[in-house]
């Protein structure tokens, strides 16, 4: 069992966490009130939105990001210390992810060949 709190990159994780949560749902948030913009766009209402936007991905996330990284390396680390164990995990999941992408692209190249044939 790994103590989050005798160390004070693991004590961060879990804030770091849910802040990175929030930010994600903040910027899904305003990108959704960016698309449903009426026309004529005017600068009074899109200036605040573009900012926020901004200030959300390149201010807020980088600062959680980057001790989320350090945070869950360590963590990483303290629940698998045998780095060959923790290599095979990472190769199990990006081969699974390869695969899964694999069938994502043989799906669209079959549904576009079927979309070409039936414009025949």
């Amino acid at each position: 069992m790994v103590d989050l709190s005798r160390d004070t990159v693991l004590d961060s994780v879990p804030v770091d966490l849910a802040d990175v949560y929030e930010v994600c749902r903040r910027y899904e948030e305003l990108v959704e009130k960016l698309i449903a913009q009426q026309r004529p766009w005017t600068k009074a209402r899109l200036l605040p939105l573009v900012n926020d936007i901004y200030d959300t991905l390149y201010i807020h996330l980088p600062y959680h990001h980057k001790r989320l990284s350090r945070g869950l390396r360590k963590l990483s680390v303290a629940l698998e210390p045998n780095e060959r164990k923790r290599d095979a995990l990472a190769d199990r999941r990006l081969q699974s992810t390869l695969r899964k992408g694999k069938k994502i692209i043989e799906k669209l190249k079959a549904e576009q060949e079927s979309s070409s044939q039936n414009e025949e």
